[in-house]
């Protein structure tokens, strides 16, 4: 099986815990690709000790990036896993699993991996968008949106296509980038992508919100029935600690996240410490989350998420 993973130095402890919990419930030869700018000599040796048998760490260069790139959040490394076809330019392999740093994996992944992607040149989880973000990212309304933290990738396809040079087109027309690498699949593939399964992305809105408010805050227009939902909350192959108003990421101090004391346990086992939790400020959405009655909080944050928001995004644009 193989993996990519693409950060800078900042995320390498993130990554790292990914990578330990993959390596504790894979019991297969795979090979894990990283692109990791700016890595420290340190991180460099750090990385390279989780090599064994059946692991394969083969660090990559970074691809270069147009440079009208702008992220719009987070790093420019998040763009890197939209060049796959540069990234594995001299490397022969049919398919991969691509997994962002802010996972930890639950159980055996194995299920993604040998998932058939048929016609499509990747498959990933439904993420859960309004309308008028499909209008944002001028793809059809009733176009599925995925979340491109966990994808699984059929690479010789995305060569023979030749995707890399698509995407370059599609950047040179764009003024803005919005929602990231993310948008930027979601206009490419416009919903022609495998629908899998939630439990393998399991994102932390399924655990900090129930199925009724997450409907009413985030609007989701194609989406998963509630059973598949509470199937990813229960029983997650791979946990997603994506960034909400509700800061509830395992490394931030007050984190509440069920899977925290895993994360911490994983981060334990890799560097042989205890984490020091970063303190991280707190949005007016949380404030008023927590001070606002239940009903009415979600009500107003909703509007915001799928009224405000994107009325700045096209302003902006």
């Amino acid at each position: 099986m193989n993996f990519l993973y693409t950060i800078d130095n900042r995320f390498f402890v993130q990554m790292m815990v990914s990578i330990g919990s993959l390596i504790d419930v894979t019991n297969k030869q795979i090979s894990i690709f990283v692109i990791c700018d700016e890595i420290t000599d340190i991180n460099k040796r750090k990385l390279n000790e989780l090599d064994s048998d059946l692991v394969n760490i083969i660090l990559l260069p970074s691809p270069n990036l147009p440079e009208k790139l702008i992220a719009d959040r987070g790093s420019i490394s998040q763009f890197y896993r939209i060049m796959i076809g540069k990234i594995f330019r001299k490397i022969n392999i049919e398919k991969l699993i691509y997994l962002d740093a802010d996972t930890i994996i639950n159980s055996d992944i194995g299920k993604l991996f040998n998932t058939d992607l048929g016609p499509f040149i990747i498959g990933g989880a439904l993420d859960p968008w309004s309308i008028k973000y499909r209008k944002l990212l001028k793809i059809d309304r009733d176009s599925g949106m995925l979340n491109s933290g966990v994808l699984l990738i059929n690479v010789r396809k995305w060569k023979n296509e030749k995707l890399d040079n698509k995407i370059k087109k599609l950047i040179g027309k764009r003024k803005s980038f919005i929602q990231g690498d993310q948008g930027i699949l979601d206009e490419i593939f416009n919903g022609k992508f495998l629908v899998i399964n939630p439990c393998f992305n399991a994102i932390s809105s399924y655990f900090e919100l129930n199925i009724n408010d997450l409907k009413i805050f985030r609007k989701p227009h194609i989406f998963y029935n509630d059973e598949l939902i509470k199937s990813a909350y229960n029983t997650p192959v791979v946990v997603h600690f994506t960034g909400t108003f509700m800061n509830n990421r395992p490394w931030y101090a007050g984190s509440s996240h069920p899977y925290k004391n895993k994360w911490l346990k994983q981060y334990k086992k890799i560097f042989k410490e205890e984490f020091e939790p970063v303190v991280h400020a707190k949005s007016i959405s949380f404030y008023l989350y927590k001070l606002l009655p239940n009903k009415l909080a979600i009500s107003i944050l909703g509007f915001l998420q799928n009224n405000v928001r994107p009325i700045w995004f096209t302003l902006k644009d």
